[in-house]
């Protein structure tokens, strides 16, 4: 028999352990609904997993250990145990380098959105929400046009347009008395999704995609559904991250733009 919760918290680690210490403390403080958490470990050594999963139970966490097949294959795994495991009104996918910092419970969301996204404030003070205010398809052909053809003048227009958009968003909303405003894609750090979107939907992530642009990826299966985000101002997170993109790091900007083209040329053209 699965059991009846509120929220289901899963995160993926990655070798740093260390982050779930924060992460969970700040849930036993500030989530007053019930809810369970699940420790996904992306496999590096025995070593680590045996640390990763003596923390896990020392949190009182469930721990499942996966292949290191990057993010989508981590939280698919996560949220295929969740729904095994748990009867449950919501799952938050959420980084181990976030902290909630404000009271989270059932009775704040409406039971019809399907996906919430939190005001999520980086190391440097940037709001990393909203991820894309609106669809911005100018700003997606750029995006994909600068990665295929190597050509950073286009990658810059393309992410600075959507920046410009995200600022004067964050200037409407700090002066709106509203506290919550349908968003296109949130940030994949820290965002919620409910049973009956999931369900429905029968959500994966495309695990082809490694680690990057999952958020345009869920933005479209949003849209797809006929539903959208909301961002819930009141709602409010910290992430250790910095949140900037370092496209000189080589590595990183590989993978990046091989998800971005993949996503691009899969679900947008």
């Amino acid at each position: 028999m699965r059991k009846n919760v509120d929220f289901v918290f899963i995160t993926l680690v990655y070798r740093n352990f260390e982050d779930l210490y924060d992460f969970c403390n700040s849930l036993k403080r500030n989530v007053v609904s019930s809810y369970e958490v699940v420790v996904v470990d992306s496999f590096y050594d025995e070593k680590t997993s045996a640390k990763i999963s003596e923390c896990s139970k020392e949190l009182e966490c469930h721990y499942l250990c996966t292949k290191n097949k990057g993010y989508g294959h981590g939280n698919n795994c996560g949220i295929d145990y969740a729904q095994d495991m748990f009867a449950y009104k919501y799952i938050f996918i959420c980084n181990p380098d976030t902290i909630l910092k404000s009271k989270l419970s059932y009775n704040m969301l409406k039971e019809n959105d399907m996906c919430i996204a939190p005001q999520i404030i980086a190391r440097n003070g940037k709001k990393q929400n909203p991820y894309w205010v609106c669809e911005n398809k100018l700003s997606e052909f750029l995006i994909y046009k600068g990665y295929k053809k190597n050509n950073k003048f286009l990658l810059y227009a393309g992410i600075g347009l959507n920046k410009i958009i995200r600022e004067l968003f964050n200037i409407y909303i700090k002066c709106s008395r509203k506290s919550k405003i349908p968003i296109y894609a949130c940030h994949g750090s820290f965002f919620a999704m409910s049973e009956k979107f999931i369900k429905e939907s029968k959500f994966k992530y495309d695990e082809q995609m490694f680690l990057f642009y999952e958020e345009a990826y869920l933005a479209k299966k949003i849209k797809d559904n006929d539903t959208k985000i909301y961002y819930y101002k009141n709602i409010i997170v910290d992430h250790k991250e910095d949140g900037s993109m370092d496209l000189a790091n080589i590595e990183e900007y590989s993978h990046l733009k091989d998800s971005y083209i993949l996503y691009y040329e899969r679900y947008k053209k």
